[in-house]
C-alpha cells in the first residue's frame, strides 16, 4: 500500500477569502463543509490558488473502483514547531478483477460544498500508479495553520 501525507498544500483563493470573511463577521462559521478528496490523474496539471473546480474535475482520476472520498477532519494536531492542523485519512483500493482502467496519480484536491479548499501536486517520487488489482493508496490530508507565515518574501 502506498501511503502519503500532505507536504505542500495550496489553499484556493476562494477558501482564503471565505476564512478571512468568517473571522470578521461570522466566527462560528463552518469553514469546511462536507469535504471530499479527489485524485488528479493528468500529468502537467499545475493548479494555482485561482484554479476553479471545473478545471480540477477535468483531470480527475477514473481508475477502476475510484470514487472521491469523504474527509472526516480530526484535530487539531501538532505539525511540529511550525503550527497545528486538522486532518483526516482517506484510502482507495482497486479490488475489481479484472481491472478495467488504471491511472497514475499526480496529486489531489479537497473540495467542500461550496469551493475548492486546497490542492497538492505530488513530487515525482511521490506519484502513484493505480494500475493493478490490489493497488492501494492511503492519504493523510492535513489542513495546516502555521504559527509564523511570512508576509513578504526574502
Amino acid at each position: 500500500m502506498h501511503a502519503r501525507q500532505t507536504k505542500r498544500p495550496l489553499y484556493s483563493k476562494a477558501f482564503v477569502e471565505f476564512v478571512l470573511l468568517a473571522e470578521r463577521v461570522n466566527p462560528a462559521a463552518v469553514l469546511v463543509d462536507t469535504p471530499l478528496v479527489h485524485l488528479i490523474s493528468t500529468d502537467g496539471f499545475a493548479p494555482t490558488e485561482l484554479t476553479l473546480a471545473a478545471a480540477f474535475a477535468a483531470v480527475e482520476a477514473n481508475f477502476t473502483d475510484y470514487v472521491a472520498k469523504a474527509l472526516v477532519l480530526t484535530g487539531p494536531r501538532s505539525i511540529g514547531a511550525i503550527g497545528r492542523a486538522n486532518g483526516g485519512v482517506v484510502s482507495w483500493l482497486m479490488a475489481t478483477d479484472p481491472m478495467v482502467t488504471g491511472n497514475r496519480i499526480y496529486g489531489y484536491w479537497v473540495e467542500d460544498a461550496d469551493r475548492v479548499v486546497l490542492s497538492e501536486i505530488f513530487a515525482v517520487e511521490d506519484q502513484i500508479d493505480m494500475n493493478d488489482v490490489g493497488s492501494a493508496l492511503m492519504l493523510e490530508v492535513l489542513l495546516p495553520l502555521p504559527y509564523l507565515v511570512p508576509l513578504v518574501e526574502g
